[in-house]
């Protein structure tokens, strides 16, 4: 497992605090019981809610979601909605 201190997405708020130093406690505790735990960047939780938004409202709220200025931006982290593409096509032949 590649070293939690060597994964550098993280952001450091205004009051100084990392805001991944509680995902890589958590990672580094599992690691210490002997979990595994698979390669985890913090940008996976962006993209994470970046799909859930865009699936659950639209691609705009994600863009806003995200605090981003372009929907392009935000097409490379929300994922298209593969369920509702199938739904599509059941319905429609």
């Amino acid at each position: 497992m590649a070293s939690i201190r060597s994964l550098t997405f993280c952001k450091t708020s205004s009051s100084g605090t990392d805001s991944c130093l509680s995902v890589w406690y958590a990672i580094e505790k599992a690691a210490k019981h002997d979990i595994q735990v698979e390669q985890w960047f913090p940008n996976q939780l962006r993209h994470t809610r970046a799909t859930e938004v865009r699936r659950d409202y639209d691609l705009e709220a994600a863009r806003v979601v995200l605090g981003e200025a372009s929907v392009n931006v935000v097409e490379h982290y929300a994922e298209e909605d593969f369920e509702l593409a199938r739904q599509v096509a059941v319905e429609t032949g």
